[in-house]
C-alpha cells in the first residue's frame, strides 16, 4: 500500500516520520499545523496554512505529534571542520494508520522555516532568509510520502517529495520505530527518523570559501526527527 505524507510548513520539512496508535478516528480531517502549535488538540482544525490530505483512502486512525516531547532538527559542515545545529521551534506531524506494523501509514507534516533556531541567533536569522531558506517568499517546508516500506523489524524507509523554497525533490529517511510507552496500548509511541538533502537542490545558497579553500558551507544538509506520536 502507497502512504503519502506531507510536511507542510508555515519548519523542513525537512526532512517525517510514521506515527503510531491513536486518538482521533476521522480520517480526511483537515489539519492546520500552522495554528496548532502550542495550542489544544480541539484547535486543530482552523484557518491558515493546512495539511490537506490527498490520499484517497486514508486509514481511520490519526496519531499527532507531542511537540513538547518531540523535535524536529538539521545539521550541515561548517569550514569543512564542525557540524552547525538547528532546530524548527514551529513543526507538526499527523500520521494515519490502522496496520500493526504500519505498513500502511499515510503521513503529513509541516514547520515553519522562520521559526528555526540555533546557538547563535543571529546565524539562526541569516538561515532563515534568502539566499538560505527564503521563509518570506517560501513560508512553508513540506514532505509528502509516497512510499513505506518494512525492511526488518522496527526499521522502515520512507520515501517521498520534500519542498524546500519551492522545489520538490524526491528524498528518503531512515526510520527506526522505538516501541510504544505502555505494552499493549497502541497510544503513545516514538520514532526516529533522518534522510540527507543536497543544498543545491533547493536553491540554497552558500559557495563561499576560505582562503584556505575550506568550504564555508558543506552541501549536504542532515534532517532529524524524533517524534513522540499519540
Amino acid at each position: 500500500m502507497e502512504p503519502r505524507l506531507m510536511l507542510q510548513v508555515s519548519m523542513i520539512c525537512i526532512p517525517i516520520m510514521v506515527g503510531c496508535g491513536g486518538k482521533d478516528h476521522q480520517a480526511g480531517t483537515n489539519f492546520s499545523v500552522a495554528n496548532v502549535i502550542a495550542k489544544d488538540l480541539e484547535e486543530v482544525v482552523q484557518e491558515g496554512h493546512s495539511i490537506q490530505p490527498k490520499h484517497e483512502n486514508l486509514p481511520l486512525t490519526r496519531y499527532l505529534s507531542d511537540k513538547d516531547h518531540s523535535s524536529i532538527s538539521f545539521q550541515t559542515g561548517h569550514w569543512e571542520i564542525v557540524d552547525l545545529i538547528g532546530w524548527f521551534e514551529d513543526f507538526q506531524v499527523v500520521m494515519y494508520s490502522d496496520s500493526a506494523d504500519f505498513s500502511d501509514a499515510v503521513v503529513y507534516a509541516e514547520a515553519d522555516p522562520a521559526s528555526i533556531r540555533m546557538p547563535n541567533m543571529k546565524m539562526a536569522q541569516t538561515a532563515s532568509k534568502a539566499p538560505y531558506i527564503d521563509s518570506e517568499n517560501y513560508p512553508v517546508v513540506s514532505f509528502e510520502s509516497r512510499r513505506i516500506t518494512l525492511e526488518s523489524a522496527g526499521k522502515y524507509t520512507l520515501d517521498g517529495i520534500f519542498n524546500m523554497n519551492g522545489v520538490d525533490k524526491s528524498i528518503s529517511f531512515e526510520v527506526l520505530f522505538n516501541g510504544y510507552a505502555y505494552p499493549g496500548e497502541k497510544s503513545i509511541c516514538g520514532f526516529k527518523a533522518s534522510g540527507k538533502i543536497n543544498r543545491h537542490d533547493f536553491n540554497i545558497a552558500g559557495d563561499d570559501r576560505l582562503h584556505s579553500g575550506k568550504a564555508v558551507h558543506s552541501d549536504t544538509i542532515e534532517i532529524m526527527m524524533d517524534l513522540r506520536m499519540e
